[in-house]
């Protein structure tokens, strides 16, 4: 049985990560496996969620989510964003000091840098999709615009509503077995990165990728 760690915050605004969730809990049980909710606020909820062989984020503009925010870029898992901005959250959190918002501040700057974007805040959440295992948006759009930021995380397309909980459910599983493979999480980064040569979006999602041998070939070919 898969033990699935779900980070949540204290008494957020946005109604839609707790939407997800409820959408989501029956599902994963339904695939055999174990989730536990975990609010991220308490003690020991990084022991909590590094206990466990997967954690989903869900992350959204509000500053309730500093917490999520911070276990997904210490314990790496699936992360599902619900905004491509983070800029109040990333705000609030600079505000205080935290290292980790101002990590995200600096590689947001970067991405943003490289797609031509004038505000980071479009691309706040550059580091923790770049730290996480799997990734899942809302659009191709966004999909493409953090990959062209510098991100090469697996990436699943969704609707982030009870529709497509299935979806974000295949997702979970195919991040644990990147997890659970280090070599094929890496060919899944490497095979996102060079879809120039004839990898598929469908093969970088689940860690299928051309031959090392081959991929230089072709590189060399082009």
């Amino acid at each position: 049985m898969v033990r699935i760690a779900i980070p949540t915050p204290d008494a957020a605004e946005d109604a839609r990560p707790a939407a997800l969730t409820e959408a989501l809990l029956p599902l994963l049980d339904e695939a055999g496996h174990r989730a536990r909710l975990v609010r991220a606020g308490r003690e020991d909820a990084l022991d909590l969620t590094r206990t466990a062989d997967l954690a989903v984020y869900q992350l959204a503009d509000e500053p309730a989510f500093a917490d999520v925010l911070r276990l997904s870029v210490l314990v790496p898992g699936l992360l599902v964003l619900h905004d491509l901005s983070l800029e109040r959250l990333v705000t609030s959190m600079l505000a205080r000091g935290d290292p980790v918002a101002v990590r995200a501040r600096r590689e947001a700057r970067a991405a943003a840098a490289r797609v031509g974007e004038r505000s980071p805040g479009v691309l706040a959440p550059a580091y923790p999709a770049r730290r996480a295992r799997g990734l899942v948006v809302s659009s191709a759009e966004d999909r493409e615009l953090l990959r062209a930021g510098g991100c090469h995380t697996p990436a699943w397309v969704s609707s982030l509503d009870g529709a497509g909980a299935p979806v974000i459910v295949e997702a979970a599983e195919a991040t644990l077995e990147l997890i659970r493979d280090p070599v094929r999480g890496s060919i899944a980064r490497w095979a996102t990165a060079l879809g120039e040569v004839g990898v598929s979006e469908e093969a970088a999602a689940r860690g299928l990728g051309l031959r090392l041998p081959r991929a230089l070939e072709s590189l060399a070919e082009s």
